[in-house]
């Protein structure tokens, strides 16, 4: 894989470097995602009911 990305062209190269960072931030913000909806789970607010 390495070596296929050394002998690529600029634009090959520019790509991946897109693609990747693409995936590190959106699966940053599904991790943040999955993090405030189990902090909400374990510590749900006072004073807000669920049923109305």
């Amino acid at each position: 894989m390495l070596e296929l990305l050394k002998n690529a062209s600029n634009m090959e190269k520019g790509l991946y470097v897109m693609v990747v960072g693409l995936i590190g931030v959106f699966s940053v913000l599904i991790l943040f995602f999955l993090l405030i909806k189990v902090l909400e789970k374990l510590f749900p607010q006072e004073g807000t009911s669920e049923q109305e």
